[in-house]
């Protein structure tokens, strides 16, 4: 949706962005869901369902 809009009003000098709200997969949050050694997987995948597009 981000390149169609972009695509759609470059031509007047506009720039798109997008800020998506929810967590990222990485090291740090694998570090600090709180959860022991292999509950943070499972947490991710809480978090995954719980999305509209399962992302």
């Amino acid at each position: 949706m981000t390149r169609i809009l972009a695509a759609e009003v470059i031509g007047d000098g506009i720039r798109v962005n997008i800020v998506m709200p929810g967590g990222m997969n990485t090291d740090i949050a694998a570090r600090t869901t709180g959860h022991p050694s292999g509950g943070a997987e499972a947490f991710r995948e809480r978090v995954r369902l719980s999305t509209p597009m399962l992302r």
